[in-house]
């Protein structure tokens, strides 16, 4: 189920679309050989609060709802301590 495998290639799109992608992570199964196995194994997290949104879009859609410097508002004096 690893992103780049041909199978796949297809139902991973769709799958960003409507859900998000938190970690696709393949292992491979030599780590496992003292238990008896040897087959690779692929770890997925899938979220289902919003499609995948990739990094780019995450920066872009923070940077518009951050508020511009004269928006903000102004800093208050702090007291000093004696």
């Amino acid at each position: 189920m690893a992103l780049d495998r041909p199978a796949f290639r297809e139902w991973w799109p769709d799958i960003e679309q409507r859900y998000r992608v938190r970690a696709n992570v393949g292992m491979d199964g030599s780590a496992y050989a003292k238990f008896g196995t040897t087959f690779d194994n692929q770890i997925i997290v899938i979220d289902n609060d919003a499609p995948t949104v990739t990094d780019a879009v995450a920066k872009a859609e923070a940077a518009e709802r951050a508020p511009l410097r004269s928006e903000r508002p102004a800093r208050q004096a702090r007291p000093r301590a004696k």
